[in-house]
């Protein structure tokens, strides 16, 4: 905690830090400021203490997170960046960046904030450092809104995957992971990513939309693409993904793979990568890595209090992702995290030369 917040200027800065992590790590139930406060001083009097130091102190979160990120990579090997959103359900339209998302598990759509979160991860278990807020034109454009939630001159209308690239800017020869089961937009991330000659894995949906290499030239869906190589375990095709909102279609080459785990139910999994040296244990070895990932954000959610922040700000908002994100650290560190002994082989060389677009 000192090695984490020692820069806070002010020592009741510190001090609040570290009661509200406390209040993390042993509060039962909602992670009110409250309930915070009594777990961790045994009074709830500390609350609007706790409150003011998240939703309106001017402390910085940039140097928490990066100090966090070195530390947990002392601490534990990792194998892989991994990128995943957070849907944060919210009441009402005064949170900052709320909107309308669809939510995979649910099948529909809900009132909620989308965060994109930079994981780091051993296989075994994924430890988040990093996240941006998604923002969409209609909260960017509008001068009261942005001046009740305090939005900061540089915060610009952003999709995931554009924030998804900045939080992946620090892979260097790890490979990176992203959950792109919802993603607006895969063909830029893709393109760039490769650009960058960074190894990825990219879990999709059978919405997505390709043009199969050698085959006709128009766009399908994955799951009517018409012919892979493989058997009804693993199957595997070479196509080129199509932007979402224009339909041209890129000229980078991905390998598609779909695998269909064994057992009851049978879950069918579709991945895209830019390596051509990835064999169908590598993506499996690789979609452990998104597990690990959806696993902690289950438990940041359960244990953590990632979606009972009660305030509206953009500071506030970081500042709660931030300390939340210490709590699953020092917990995962304490609990003995020891590295997967037999933890996913993946090529961290950089990518080959696929023929790429700028994002």
């Amino acid at each position: 905690m000192e090695d984490l917040f020692g820069h806070l200027p002010r020592s009741d800065q510190r001090h609040w830090a570290q009661v509200y992590v406390r209040g993390l790590l042993t509060a039962q139930g909602r992670k009110s400021p409250r309930n915070l406060a009594l777990a961790a001083t045994g009074s709830p009097e500390a609350a609007h203490a706790l409150h003011q130091f998240v939703g309106n102190s001017t402390w910085d979160w940039t140097p928490v997170r990066e100090q966090l990120a070195r530390r947990v990579a002392e601490r534990l090997t990792v194998r892989a960046h991994v990128l995943t959103a957070a849907l944060i359900p919210k009441r009402g339209s005064h949170s900052v960046g709320v909107g309308a998302h669809f939510d995979p598990a649910g099948g529909r759509a809900v009132t909620a904030q989308v965060g994109v979160g930079l994981f780091l991860s051993t296989g075994r278990r994924a430890v988040p450092v990093d996240w941006r807020l998604v923002l969409d034109q209609e909260w960017c454009a509008d001068p009261e809104r942005r001046r009740r939630v305090r939005l900061p001159d540089s915060a610009a209308p952003r999709q995931a995957w554009q924030h998804a690239l900045t939080l992946a800017s620090g892979a260097g020869p790890l490979p990176v992971v992203a959950d792109a089961r919802c993603a607006e937009d895969l063909a830029p991330l893709a393109a760039e990513l490769t650009r960058r000659g960074t190894v990825f894995l990219a879990e999709t949906g059978t919405w997505q939309r390709v043009v199969p290499v050698g085959g006709p030239a128009r766009a399908v869906r994955l799951d009517e693409l018409p012919s892979y190589d493989g058997d009804d375990v693993v199957r595997t095709a070479l196509v080129r993904p199509v932007e979402a909102g224009s339909g041209a279609v890129g000229a980078q080459v991905l390998r598609l793979w779909r695998l269909r785990a064994p057992g009851p139910g049978r879950t069918v999994r579709w991945a895209v990568t830019n390596s051509r040296h990835l064999a169908a244990g590598g993506v499996r070895g690789l979609l452990r890595h998104a597990d690990a990932a959806h696993a902690s954000l289950a438990a940041l959610n359960s244990e953590f209090g990632l979606s009972d922040f009660e305030g509206r700000s953009y500071p506030g908002w970081h500042h709660h992702m931030t300390l939340a994100s210490v709590a699953h650290a020092l917990a995962t560190l304490r609990r003995g995290a020891a590295d997967d002994p037999a933890g996913p082989s993946v090529p961290t060389r950089r990518c080959p030369g696929v023929a790429a677009r700028g994002a």
